[in-house]
């Protein structure tokens, strides 16, 4: 996406700069919003951040994608998503 000359739109600038599990944040929010309708994607990024690498943490999983596939893949216990997340 450019724009005039050899710029970059501002919302791709805002993207290229991302660290790895910034960007691993937004797309599990994404799938959250998309697989259950819990819309979590305007909540605070650093906020969200603490809550979710916490969570992965005391679950014991691998990474951020390791859940991100649980939210797509493994029904809900009670229809919400894991505690932890959405506090």
């Amino acid at each position: 996406m450019r724009t005039g000359g050899n710029r970059i739109a501002a919302p791709m600038k805002r993207i290229l700069g991302l660290d790895p599990v910034d960007i691993e944040v937004e797309l599990l929010l994404e799938a959250i919003y998309r697989r259950w309708g819990n819309d979590f994607r305007d909540y605070s990024l650093s906020a969200s951040k603490r809550r979710i690498c916490r969570f992965v943490e005391v679950e014991k999983l691998s990474s951020i994608s390791e859940l991100q596939g649980k939210v797509l893949r493994d029904p809900p216990l009670s229809g919400a998503p894991p505690s932890g997340i959405d506090h």
